[in-house]
């Protein structure tokens, strides 16, 4: 009983001794075999976005700065222009509380409270 309690433990050891080898000689051979292609990907990368982004024009290049100026003037002129329409929609808005506020004050219903 305890030759074939050895006799298990031993195989059970030398099972796993032999996948662990199996396991390492493999990954080094795939290590030694995919390394070149791994220390090249990242200029590949680089010179396949570049050459897609020049022949069809997708922009994924770092904007020149004379196209930050000019996005930078273009945001500036938008946010210009929002800042004057919520100052219309804000005077709209004051027109329309007045009336409210007369007809509350002539016993008419009250309006809503409002929320800023």
């Amino acid at each position: 009983e305890m030759r074939a309690m050895m006799s298990r433990l031993v195989a059970e050891i030398i099972t796993a001794w032999r996948q662990e080898f199996c396991r390492s000689i493999s990954l080094k051979l795939n290590s030694f075999f995919l390394m070149p292609f791994c220390e090249a990907l990242p200029v590949y990368m680089r010179r396949s976005l570049g050459r897609i982004e020049r022949e069809e024009g997708l922009g994924l290049g770092r904007p020149t700065e004379e196209e930050e100026v000019q996005r930078m003037s273009m945001l500036r002129s938008e946010l210009a222009t929002l800042s004057v329409e919520k100052e219309a929609l804000h005077r709209i808005g004051a027109r329309m509380r007045e009336p409210l506020a007369t007809h509350s004050l002539r016993g008419g219903a009250t309006p809503l409270p409002l929320k800023h």
